[in-house]
């Protein structure tokens, strides 16, 4: 997967050949399209992301693969009983968890491209 701004997807959705093509994500419950392109190395979804940094000379690029990171629980959810309320039963779910790399080298970041070409 590639985590890039909207100006980086579109100069990848702009490359020519028959190797891009848009796959509707409605099946993932993403409300926005998913551009995958296919090279000589493989497909790639490319997507943008809200927190990827976007300043001119700082744009940022993330490759990540997505088989290479799971999600650690320190606590294993579980949903614990709150005091009932007339004739509503209140709970919450407790767990802590974060997101482990398993390879960390297979990722990348890289930055410094232009976001206007």
């Amino acid at each position: 997967m590639v985590l890039c701004t909207v100006k980086i997807k579109q100069a990848i959705a702009g490359f020519s050949g028959n190797s891009t093509r848009y796959i509707d994500a409605t099946d993932r419950h993403l409300v926005k399209d998913i551009l995958v392109y296919d090279s000589a190395v493989g497909s790639h979804r490319i997507m943008h992301h809200r927190d990827v940094r976007d300043t001119a000379g700082t744009t940022t690029v993330y490759g990540l693969r997505e088989e290479l990171y799971k999600v650690a629980y320190l606590d294993k959810p579980m949903f614990e009983e709150l005091a009932k309320t007339g004739d509503a039963d209140k709970g919450q779910w407790v767990t802590e968890f974060t997101l482990e790399s398993l390879e960390e080298k297979a990722s990348l970041k890289r930055t410094g491209y232009n976001k206007n070409g």
